[in-house]
């Protein structure tokens, strides 16, 4: 098989999803490839850069789920329940997302798509971006909330964690104005 980058960083998400992010590391992987580690990193740089990419990967898959054509709160709603879906059910990426090194290349590329994704759905201005990135955070929130020891335990019987989060999401929408 020929290594490049996107296959790596799918094996490496493969890897994270079935043993852990502390088990990613490119000897591991490279493993799965009857390959070397010096080989993978040729195509992903070092082990910080693997995860930089790694996350990179998640969250443009999660915004490629997001239905074309949605406008304003129709695509913020979107958004965030794309979000909350990805992280839910990929496993310790809450750790990845606190791994993660800044990679001024990635995040200048997300920042471009984030534009184009929020003009596109005419909510192009700061209040958009405000409301995106505001959604961004209310997601790792209750992903935090969800996944730790003490908080399913409180929300019992309170609502389940999928609607909670919902209503919370609704909420921040509609308290932006859209």
């Amino acid at each position: 098989m020929k290594l490049d980058c996107d296959t790596i960083v799918r094996e490496a998400v493969a890897v994270m999803c079935e043993d852990g992010l502390a088990e990613v590391s490119l000897r591991k992987i490279a493993a799965r490839f009857d390959a070397t580690a010096p080989a993978l990193k040729r195509h992903v740089g070092d082990k910080g850069s693997l995860l930089a990419l790694m996350s990179h990967r998640l969250f443009h898959d999660a915004l490629d789920q997001i239905p074309a054509g949605l406008k304003g709160r129709d695509w913020l709603e979107a958004f965030g329940m794309t979000l909350w879906r990805m992280q839910r059910s990929t496993p310790d990426v809450l750790a990845l997302i606190g791994a993660r090194p800044p990679v001024a290349a990635l995040d200048s590329e997300m920042r471009v798509r984030f534009h184009k994704l929020l003009d596109e759905a005419g909510i192009g201005d700061e209040r958009g971006l405000q409301a995106q990135r505001s959604i961004q955070a209310l997601v790792l929130g209750w992903n935090s909330f969800a996944t730790t020891g003490s908080g399913p335990a409180r929300a019992r019987g309170l609502a389940d964690i999928d609607t909670a989060f919902h209503t919370g999401l609704s909420a921040l929408i509609k308290g932006f104005g859209y």
